[in-house]
């Protein structure tokens, strides 16, 4: 037969009087914890007068008719129970239950309240005894995690440090991923509070940063955007400087509103643009013959080849954006074919390449292996010249592997840097002039006085 509520006040009353009559006169807490299987009793009286009594044979008798009474129909009961009293009477009694608790997806408030209700009966099943209540702080991003937890002295509402057990971090952990919002991210920092008679407080930190007691590492910032994808707007500024600002436009979610969509049509267009595409070989929201095409399509998007009223290789995507992404790295990886260049040593006359030696330099039959290419920023060249003219060498290359003239040895010599991409065709020297080649030409696009007048390149000596 079930037992009632008084009848279980009835019995924790019994056990909780036999043992307040059995320790010593001037106590201000008792604690008991009676585990079974095997049975185990442990008594804390506080403050420490004397000797701890053994536990009365009235209180075991008391709390193993509890267990036994509350019982499930299936024989499932609890495995420990800790009572408390504090002076002059005041009783509280822990149970804790080994079974596996169910939850659902935690999406509701009712399962969430669940999951710290089993917070709760850990903490107070595992704090020290003279506790009244006790502060748990829980920080994540990606996979960093951080659990700290005080307790308040029952004696004398002193703080003290204590490290709770392992089944709290993975029930937060397991709320702070249940929490998660589409686009808006989830959670960095709960805070919560339990106090002795298992009231629990808690507060969610959302966007503001953590006070960290260790940094996290960038990796947990870039694995926080992965796991939990956020809309760009959302990213707070210290979770975005962490994690960088090309991880955040990588990860982040795709929102799919129009606003999203004119963004990402216009970046794929502008990305094409400063790849210096033939701008016939693409179209972005318009279908062209011999062209790699970006358009919407039912509700979607599709990328794809175009050749008359075929698509080939077409991709289709549920968001602009990732058909942006698909479209624009397809005409990155090839650049070259989509220019029109021809491969390196291509039968190519040599007054054929758009872009030819300005002033005196030597023409391009100097070179083997010559390559159309757009050189990143940070390369640095050198010249033996004035800046009228268009060729330069890897930096410091020896004037021997540059198959020059030896009278040019006495022209000035410059070294530079680029600061912005710069179009050149590129090749090795070959021998000539007496001299043994071998060095990296770059004949750019334009003049170095050109681009030394609009910043793209900079004089370093």
């Amino acid at each position: 037969m079930p037992i009632d509520a008084a009848q279980r006040q009835e019995l924790t009353n019994e056990a909780g009087i036999a043992l307040a009559d059995a320790v010593p006169a001037g106590w201000q807490r008792i604690d008991l914890v009676c585990a079974v299987d095997p049975e185990r009793w442990t008594l804390t009286v506080l403050p420490e007068n004397g000797p701890t009594p053994p536990v009365p044979g009235k209180t075991k008798e008391s709390l193993l008719r509890l267990r036994e009474r509350m019982a499930e129909p299936d024989g499932t009961t609890w495995s420990s129970a800790r009572l408390f009293i504090d002076a002059p009477s005041r009783v509280y009694v822990k149970y804790h239950f080994t079974r596996d608790v169910q939850f659902g997806d935690l999406s509701t408030a009712e399962e969430q309240n669940r999951l710290w209700g089993l917070v709760s009966n850990l903490v107070t099943n595992s704090c020290p005894p003279d506790w009244t209540e006790a502060g748990i702080t829980y920080r994540a991003v990606g996979q960093h995690l951080e659990l700290r937890a005080t307790v308040r002295h029952a004696t004398d509402g002193a703080l003290e440090s204590w490290t709770p057990r392992v089944e709290v971090g993975e029930l937060l952990t397991r709320l702070r991923a249940a929490m998660y919002r589409p686009g808006r991210g989830t959670w960095s920092e709960v805070t919560a509070v339990v106090r002795l008679d298992s009231r629990i407080d808690s507060r969610y930190t959302w966007d503001d940063e953590p006070a960290w007691e260790t940094e996290p590492p960038a990796s947990a910032a870039i694995r926080e955007l992965a796991d939990f994808p956020r809309d760009d707007g959302m990213v707070p500024a210290w979770l975005a400087e962490r994690a960088g600002r090309a991880a955040v436009v990588t990860l982040a979610h795709d929102p799919d509103d129009s606003i999203a969509t004119d963004a990402a049509l216009t970046a794929a267009s502008q990305a094409a643009a400063e790849l210096e595409l033939d701008p016939s070989r693409y179209r972005v929201g318009e279908v062209a013959d011999d062209a790699w095409c970006l358009i919407p399509d039912g509700g979607q998007w599709s990328v794809f080849w175009a050749h008359g009223e075929q698509r080939h290789r077409e991709r289709t995507f549920p968001t602009a954006t990732e058909a942006a992404r698909y479209f624009a790295g397809h005409l990155h990886l090839n650049r070259s074919a989509f220019r029109g260049e021809l491969p390196p040593d291509a039968k190519r006359p040599t007054k054929a390449w758009p872009i030819q030696p300005m002033s005196d330099d030597g023409g391009l039959s100097l070179y083997a292996g010559k390559q159309l290419v757009t050189l990143p920023p940070g390369i640095e060249m050198d010249r033996y010249g004035d800046p009228s003219g268009n060729t330069l060498f890897a930096a410091r290359t020896a004037f021997t592997h540059r198959s020059h003239k030896a009278e040019r040895e006495q022209r000035e010599y410059h070294v530079y840097r680029l600061t912005r991409s710069v179009r050149a065709i590129t090749g090795t020297a070959v021998p000539w002039y007496d001299q043994e080649g071998g060095g990296t030409a770059y004949v750019l696009a334009r003049s170095v006085a050109d681009l030394l007048a609009d910043g793209s390149l900079i004089e370093l000596a």
